[in-house]
């Protein structure tokens, strides 16, 4: 059973887009935590006012820029959080998102594929070693660089020495 909350300024109790108003509930929802919530009061140890964007390195305060935050106080990063709890915003979440488009725009194909025009390469087999490894190859044409990573795997098939008998 989630219980009701009435501590408005909790960052735990998301914002409503539609409405514009602060959910009832609280966001701790796992198990024993539950328990050691103090519902109605800032003395809960799940209270938080604000906390350590990690993607964009800022302290946030607003309710409607909540994605995630931590239940656990990182201790042992007390500098790099400032003691707070740690989460992502909505917009930290977006740069999140972006950056990892950016980095990764083609993982895990059956071609080598330029990041930056799209172009397919045909003879990777002429420039690429059939061993894991990076290297740096330049696009015939767009002609910027780029990082290809190949990525091998391996399987085996056995069979009996033995000749099939009947």
């Amino acid at each position: 059973m989630i219980k009701k909350c009435n501590c408005y300024d909790c960052l735990r109790k998301f914002k409503d887009d539609e409405d514009n108003t602060i959910s009832d509930f609280c966001g701790i929802q796992v198990g024993d935590n539950r328990d050691k919530t103090i519902y109605n009061s800032k003395e809960c140890p799940f209270y938080c006012d604000k906390f350590w964007d990690y993607e964009l390195e800022k302290v946030i305060t607003k309710h409607d820029d909540v994605d995630y935050i931590s239940q656990e106080k990182d201790e042992c990063n007390d500098k790099y959080y400032h003691g707070l709890f740690a989460g992502l915003s909505n917009t930290g979440r977006d740069l999140q998102d972006k950056r990892n488009e950016w980095e990764n725009k083609h993982e895990y194909c059956d071609t080598v594929i330029c990041p930056y025009c799209d172009y397919e390469f045909e003879h990777e087999d002429d420039y690429i070693p059939y061993k894991e490894n990076e290297e740096e190859i330049k696009c015939p044409i767009c002609h910027k660089k780029f990082n290809c990573v190949t990525e091998v795997t391996y399987s085996w098939s056995t069979s009996k020495l033995e000749e099939f008998t009947e």
